[in-house]
């Protein structure tokens, strides 16, 4: 066959690069060889703290998982503080009457105040931190929320006083509540 007849003959054949080409006398005689099973990449020593999307296997790292963790670990830590603070407070002024400097709602007008103390909460109002303490002032029976301000100095008055009642308490004759049917759910 002519040369170029050969080439065109061959290019014309399609070609499959992951066939085995046929064993040749001398592979017969040795052992046959059996196709090694391909091994499993190894495993890290550490395992993955989230689950990774196609982005973090490349060249690039995506922080969600990492800063969520970050925030809740954050806030965790704040409420303890937050907590541990409040009851340092409630420790030195619970069921105490005192006397402080205070407002009776953030960034309104401040005066001083004589309160029977009920409660203390931390809470944060445009960037701050505020001490507001719950209770009711001696002559009402209205409770209310003070939030404190400088120079933040508590006077202890002495134990808190109860609140007298103007008013004979008449008998409270508890309402029966209207029976709903229950084929219709009260519709």
């Amino acid at each position: 066959m002519p040369i170029f007849l050969k080439k065109i003959l061959e290019a014309d054949e399609p070609k499959v690069a992951d066939q085995p080409a046929a064993p040749t006398a001398s592979q017969t005689d040795a052992k046959p060889q059996t196709p090694s099973p391909k091994q499993p990449a190894p495993a890290s020593d550490s395992a993955p703290t989230a689950p990774q999307s196609k982005d973090q296997q490349g060249n690039s790292y995506n922080l969600k998982f990492d800063l969520e963790d970050f925030q809740n670990k954050l806030s965790q830590a704040t409420e303890a503080i937050k907590n541990e603070f409040r009851d340092k407070i409630l420790s030195q002024i619970a069921n105490q009457k005192i006397q402080f400097r205070a407002s009776k709602g953030y960034g309104q007008p401040e005066k001083e105040y004589v309160v029977n103390v009920d409660s203390v909460s931390i809470d944060f109002y445009y960037e701050n931190y505020v001490v507001v303490i719950k209770g009711r002032e001696p002559n009402k029976q209205k409770e209310s929320e003070y939030f404190i301000k400088p120079p933040y100095i508590i006077k202890k008055l002495g134990a808190a006083s109860v609140p007298s009642k103007k008013k004979a308490a008449s008998p409270v004759v508890p309402v029966p509540a209207p029976t709903q049917n229950v084929a219709t759910k009260g519709i």
